[in-house]
Formats: structure tokens, C-alpha cells, sequence
């Protein structure tokens, strides 16, 4: 049930473990993004075509198979079930890749895919449970569970790109499935303390009660549903640009960016951190900053704020495209 705890931060100290499980995943989940076409191309010599497919195919299937992971959570297993079997998996993967052998990198991607689907929906499913539906605190605990996420992409290529690029690649694989290890140990560990009553049970097919009238439909729920649809498009288009950070950008930046600095040269993979950085740094000041435009009625709406995130995003390909221009004709 929700919890009216307030020991964290003014939250539920369930808030805090999911914090840290989250924060784990992500660093396994980055950590080995951010090496998977630098070992493509330079670890397997695959052509840059066919490393950018595999990457594009892998990223659309983790994300891809998370509404199978909720489907499994609500019919079957239950939310905490799901996040421990996802966990497992996300940490065999990584182990199994870091085996010297095509066959065992197949098989690692997918018990990561998997694990991914399973895990990555109910872990924000069960941040939603630490609170009633109208507790104010809702959307300020998703916002410090979304620090979780970025601190935990931000540390990741620092830890297992310097391994892989440096060491040896498998070493980088290994180090994201010793991430998640850590994040699964959290979880037993607190989820009996913290998380009681939360995601027990699965909450099964359609109500069997028969006071239980079925949902209605109106024209201001379809107007809801086609605003979902559409909102789905733009967002497919934003992650769309988003995920060239860990393909073609990923190779421009080793190809063509000065990485040395002081004498040393910066591990390509170190770059993947500035886009968590960035969310770390400036989530705080645009919550104020919608924050006061809101106390004077001048707060743009959800459509605006994601209109321009596209539009920065567009802005953000057409300084590359400049770079990439240059990069083609030699200079630097």
C-alpha cells in the first residue's frame, strides 16, 4: 500500500532503495552501450553500417519489449517478481558477453534485451505504488528517481569504457554485470524493509467483481487516447536522434575529435557522459524556472517544452552536419 513515510528526503525511504537499484541498472545498461559499437568496429572490424543495424536493432528491442515486461507483471509474476527475474538476466547477459566468442555475444545481447523488458517498466511501476493517486509528492519523486538514472549514466562510461577501451573490451562487459549485481543485491536487501505490500502480486486479468462497472467511453477519452498516439510519435522521433550518442557520434567523436588533453587522450566512451551531465546539471534549474513561470501563469505548456526539446534536438544535427562537413574535407 502507499506509504506516508517521509524519512527521504520527504519521501518514502522506499524511494531512496529503487534510487539506488535504478541507478545500478542504468550504469549497466549504459556502461555497455557505450562500448557496443567501438567494439563492433574496432573490436570485431565489422563495417559501420552493419554496427550502427545491430546497435539500432538491440536499443529498439530493450525498449521495444518493456510492454511484454508489464503484461508479464500484471497477469503472472507481479512487480517485484518481474524486477528480480530482469535483474538476473540483465547481469547474465553482461557476464555472458564478456565470453570471448560470437555466439556468447548473441546470447548475451539478448538476455540483456529480455531482462531489460522485464525490469525497466517495474521499476517505475512500483515508484508510482510508494504513493496514493493524490499525494503531491508524486511528481517530485520521479524527478529525484530520474537523478537515479542519470547519475547512474553518467559514472557508467567512465568505469567500464576505460576498461574496455583500455583493458580489454570484455573487461567492460564484465564491469556493467558487476553494476547490476550491485543493484540486485540492493534490491533483496531492501525490498522486505522498504517496499512491503508493493508489487506482491500480479494483478491478474479483468476484475471479476461484479460491482465493478466497465470503463465508458466518450469523445474526451478518445481525444486523450489520439493525443497519446501523437505524443508517441514525437517522442519516437526524439529517441530516433537521441540514440546516434551511442552510434554515428560515437565514431565521429574517435575518429575526428581532439581527445587529448595535457597529454592524455580521453577514452572515446567518456563523451557518453555529457548528455547525463547535462540533465544533472540543469533539471534542477528548469523545474524553477517553470516553477516561477507557473506562479504568473506564463509556464509553457507540455506540448510547447516538448516541441522545443525537438527543435533543440534538430538544432543539435545541423551543428553536427556542419562538423561532419568539415570532418569530410579534411580539417579539424
Amino acid at each position: 500500500m502507499p506509504s506516508t513515510d517521509r524519512a527521504f528526503l520527504g519521501h518514502p525511504r522506499g524511494l531512496a532503495l529503487l534510487f539506488g537499484v535504478e541507478m545500478w541498472e542504468r550504469f549497466s545498461y549504459y556502461g555497455m552501450r557505450a562500448l557496443l559499437v567501438l567494439y563492433l568496429v574496432n573490436g570485431l572490424h565489422w563495417r559501420d553500417a552493419d554496427a550502427a543495424s545491430l546497435y539500432g536493432t538491440y536499443t529498439g528491442l530493450a525498449y521495444g519489449v518493456q510492454m511484454a515486461g508489464g503484461v508479464v507483471a500484471d497477469r503472472w509474476l507481479g512487480t517485484k517478481r518481474c524486477l528480480l527475474l530482469g535483474g538476473v538476466l540483465i547481469a547474465s547477459g553482461h557476464f555472458v558477453l564478456a565470453l570471448p566468442a560470437l555466439a556468447a555475444f548473441y546470447t548475451g545481447l539478448a538476455l540483456v534485451v529480455v531482462g531489460t523488458g522485464l525490469f525497466k517498466p517495474n521499476v517505475s511501476t512500483l515508484v508510482g505504488q510508494l504513493y496514493a493517486p493524490d499525494d503531491a509528492r508524486r511528481d517530485a519523486g520521479f524527478t529525484i528517481f530520474y537523478f537515479g538514472i542519470n547519475t547512474g549514466a553518467f559514472v557508467a562510461p567512465f568505469v567500464t569504457g576505460y576498461l574496455g577501451e583500455r583493458v580489454a573490451w570484455h573487461w567492460g562487459f564484465g564491469a556493467a554485470g558487476v553494476g547490476m549485481l550491485l543493484g540486485l543485491a540492493l534490491f533483496v536487501w531492501g525490498r522486505d524493509r522498504y517496499l512491503r505490500g508493493l508489487g506482491e502480486r500480479p494483478m491478474g486479468g479483468r476484475p471479476d467483481r461484479a460491482d465493478v462497472e466497465p470503463p465508458t467511453r466518450d469523445a474526451a477519452a478518445g481525444r486523450r487516447v489520439m493525443a497519446l498516439l501523437l505524443v508517441f510519435g514525437f517522442a519516437a522521433v526524439f529517441w530516433m536522434g537521441y540514440e546516434q550518442a551511442g552510434s554515428s557520434v560515437n565514431l565521429f567523436t574517435e575518429r575526428h575529435a581532439n581527445r587529448v588533453v595535457g597529454g592524455f587522450e580521453i577514452p572515446t566512451s567518456w563523451f557518453q557522459t555529457v548528455q547525463p551531465l547535462a540533465v544533472l546539471l540543469l533539471a534542477l534549474p528548469f523545474a524553477a524556472l517553470w516553477q516561477s513561470l507557473g506562479r504568473r501563469g506564463r509556464e509553457p505548456s507540455t506540448p510547447t517544452k516538448m516541441t522545443a526539446g525537438l527543435a533543440l534536438l534538430g538544432a543539435s544535427f545541423v551543428i553536427l552536419a556542419l562538423a561532419g562537413r568539415r570532418a569530410d574535407a579534411g580539417r579539424s
